[in-house]
């Protein structure tokens, strides 16, 4: 139970999330003599954060994806982190440190907000032999406390005349995009990958570099989006730079929440 000071009524506001994404509860101090619908208005300025509690989501996604191009071809392009980072929606490489190790950003925008990640991604592992690389990568939110890590392990393997990559993707989020809790962005993770893929796969069979596809409603974010995502190269040009709009998550959002009602309800998606 919770003691009121003399003279005043202790009122728990609802809950509500504060611009960092950070989930804030509040107390307003109402003052006896002060009307019931003083609450929220003359009183306002005496609501007092009591906690709050960062939001953080774990998570690992498997994707896999074909391409009509012989292994050596494909994973040649996925180590050319000037190619593969225009095929990651929101990416911009921002400085080649050296052959294994680049700086980037990442921005996401959900709504009015826009979330951007400032990272650094490495090569940890790389195998030419047997077409396998594994990469490390760490960002923080330029305006807030949120912080984002991944490691991600890749390997290009032949089936018929073209390929088969797989990617195994362990996510650790905490911050604003991780509040909308672990399943939403595991969906929605997906959903960009499967932009990125599709973008590496069109790239890779024209023979020609495409810019990546905007995020919009009717393709699906997350968490999501990692800012190393873009970062793999064997011998990257210092001086290139590769840029995307930020990704509109909001629509990506919809989309999967329309996707999951639909699905309770017998619909498909």
């Amino acid at each position: 139970m919770h003691k009121q000071k003399p003279g005043f009524d202790l009122m728990l506001v609802p809950v509500a999330v504060d611009r960092r994404g950070n989930l804030v509860f509040h107390r307003n101090l109402r003052a006896a003599n002060e009307p019931p619908d003083a609450r929220g208005q003359g009183s306002r300025a005496r609501y007092r954060p009591l906690y709050s509690a960062t939001f953080s989501s774990e998570m690992q996604l498997e994707n896999s994806f074909s391409v009509a191009a012989p292994p050596d071809r494909v994973f040649a392009y996925l180590l050319d982190v000037n190619k593969v980072a225009g095929c990651v929606p929101g990416a911009e490489l921002s400085e080649v440190v050296d052959p294994s190790t680049f700086k980037g950003k990442v921005k996401i925008k959900v709504g009015p907000i826009t979330v951007a990640y400032n990272g650094t991604a490495r090569i940890v592992d790389r195998d030419d032999s047997s077409h396998s690389a594994s990469i490390e990568a760490e960002g923080r939110e330029t305006t807030g406390p949120g912080s984002a890590r991944a490691k991600a392990t890749m390997s290009v393997v032949a089936e018929n005349e073209g390929s088969i990559v797989k990617i195994v993707t362990d996510y650790n989020v905490a911050g604003r995009v991780a509040q909308f809790g672990r399943g939403v962005m595991e969906d929605v993770s997906r959903r960009l990958v499967g932009e990125m893929a599709a973008c590496i796969k069109a790239n890779v069979e024209a023979g020609e570099s495409r810019p990546a596809p905007e995020a919009s409603s009717s393709t699906g974010p997350g968490a999501a989006t990692d800012e190393g995502s873009g970062a793999l190269t064997s011998s990257p040009s210092p001086t290139a730079v590769a840029t995307a709009k930020p990704v509109n998550a909001l629509g990506l959002l919809f989309s999967v929440l329309w996707a999951r009602v639909r699905g309770v309800f017998g619909g498909k998606s």
